[in-house]
């Protein structure tokens, strides 16, 4: 139909009617096209807020998490403080803790069932200064 009335205002000379045809179809292709690419924009902001969404989810779940580990490491390491502390009241209660800081050291881990008899190789100070040797006698 467009086609038609084109080519007979080619034909009349018309060359407004060609002129305002070739331009009222340019138009609304290009409106076209922006109604096109308004409705990708659109789209895309609804994907990134529901990106953003579980995001933040992800990031909340992950926050507890941590949140939660990091409460069951302090109850952990309090329980260890304790038992230390346990260890070294119940040595000076039965006053057989020693006096030098190596073998305090050495009893502590005895009471905490960490070192083995020497009488089996053990080695103390290895294991109480962090350097385990197969030889220690560390409980595996």
């Amino acid at each position: 139909m467009i086609l038609n009335r084109i080519s007979n205002a080619i034909r009349k000379q018309d060359w407004f009617t060609v002129i305002l045809e070739f331009v009222i179809v340019v138009v609304g292709i290009f409106v076209g096209l922006q109604a096109n690419e308004w409705a990708l924009e659109r789209q895309d902001r609804k994907q990134e807020l529901a990106a953003l969404e579980r995001l933040f989810l992800e990031s909340k779940n992950a926050h507890e998490l941590l949140n939660e580990n990091l409460q069951h490491t302090l109850h952990m390491n309090q329980m260890r403080r304790n038992a230390v502390q346990f260890a070294v009241f119940r040595r000076r209660n039965d006053g057989i803790l020693p006096k030098g800081r190596s073998e305090n050291r050495r009893a502590v881990w005895e009471g905490l069932g960490f070192i083995r008899g020497a009488g089996r190789g053990g080695c103390a100070e290895c294991v109480c200064e962090g350097i385990a040797r197969p030889s220690a006698g560390v409980i595996r």
